[in-house]
């Protein structure tokens, strides 16, 4: 079940990733007013700090950063046939410390999943989506 849950996670990390590379540059500092990110808890610290070790502190913080908000988001991710969603409100990702801007990115970058997703559905390839609300019903 960890293999599973770490299928999903680095799926939406992967979808959610570049979200947050171009929130970071294009938008003013993740760690501005009224936007703390909620605590989550990550069940591949170790792992990803190991990852971590021979990258420049910058990019370090930049990375951490995003993991924490797929951490946070993927809870948000649903599957509905061969598609997934983000199923947040703006008002309730605010609360959880994610700004609107990365939101709207996170659900493009769904979009756009999606959109490959379809294409590879049409080319014939056999897909077997992992169901992010799933994945956290059997982790509990």
């Amino acid at each position: 079940m960890k293999i599973f849950f770490n299928l999903a996670l680095v799926l939406v990390s992967a979808i959610l990733s570049s979200m947050l590379t171009i929130a970071c540059t294009n938008a003013e500092s993740p760690k501005s007013e009224n936007y703390e990110l909620i605590e989550v808890e990550d069940p591949n610290q170790e792992e990803f700090e190991q990852t971590l070790n021979n990258l420049p502190e910058e990019k370090r913080e930049e990375l951490k950063l995003r993991r924490h908000v797929n951490l946070i988001l993927i809870k948000y991710v649903k599957l509905e046939g061969h598609r997934y969603r983000l199923d947040i409100s703006e008002e309730d990702a605010k609360k959880l410390g994610i700004k609107p801007e990365w939101l709207e990115i996170a659900k493009k970058e769904i979009e756009d999943a999606n959109k490959n997703i379809e294409k590879m559905d049409a080319d014939g390839q056999v897909l077997d989506l992992p169901d992010p609300q799933e994945l956290f019903k059997n982790k509990e």
